[in-house]
């Protein structure tokens, strides 16, 4: 969409007699009629002009910076979501970068809920991966996260070994990342009591499980939940 006209913002000028500049005048003035009118209730419209009908976002290449005092709501390219662009916030201060927006059971959308889903592995997983698994998104963008990990731990594993925290298509579901290292970790045995163990975050993508028995009859130990939150 264009404007009417060319707007020109220095009209009139001190040696300009207004019956000469009155067609660039009045197309000044429809111009900015033109203009409220995007997105916007337009003029004469009684108690809502000038309020907002719907909202586009051009999409942006990186992340804006914020001031102190400031947030930023915006769309940017998501190279694993089914859509061209998602819905991002940015706290004050360049602050944590949260995505609002596009967070599928599957890449064409699934279910169609757009805050959390499930996965199970289809192929082979090695040692501290998962298996299969949840996730959901609050409202104010925290992240949970809960998976059973491929475990087959007998006494001959080193501790501690590496987790990896899902991510990207798994069994056909695009999984979300944590952007940063997560804050809080919650390990659940299945099925028997669990050894000691614990568990030490490394970054947003794994964790270094340590472990001492005791082991079952076989010299294993049932697989472990993991339970994570974080943004």
């Amino acid at each position: 969409m264009s404007l009417t006209t060319n707007y020109i913002p220095n009209i009139p000028q001190a040696n300009q007699q207004i019956n000469n500049t009155q067609p660039a005048v009045l197309g000044n003035f429809q111009d900015i009629q033109d203009l409220l009118a995007i997105n916007h209730i337009p003029f004469n419209t009684p108690n809502t002009f000038g309020r907002h009908a719907f909202v586009n976002y051009v999409e942006q290449s990186s992340d804006p910076s914020t001031l102190s005092t400031e947030m930023a709501l915006y769309s940017k390219s998501v190279g694993s979501s089914a859509n061209k662009a998602e819905l991002f916030y940015r706290y004050p201060n360049n602050g944590n970068v949260v995505q609002l927006t596009g967070v599928t059971s599957t890449p064409s959308g699934g279910t169609g809920a757009t805050s959390g889903g499930n996965f199970i592995a289809t192929t082979s997983v090695p040692l501290g991966s998962a298996v299969f698994g949840w996730w959901q998104y609050l409202s104010n963008g925290i992240l949970i996260m809960s998976f059973t990990v491929s475990n087959y731990v007998t006494k001959t594993t080193t501790s501690p070994y590496t987790i990896t925290f899902p991510s990207g298509v798994i069994g056909g579901v695009n999984v979300p990342s944590f952007t940063q290292t997560p804050f809080n970790v919650q390990l659940t045995a299945q099925f028997e009591a669990i050894p000691n163990y614990s568990m030490n975050i490394i970054n947003n993508s794994s964790g270094q499980m340590y472990y001492s028995g005791p082991f079952n009859v076989n010299s294993t130990i049932s697989q472990i939940q993991v339970t994570l939150i974080g943004i």
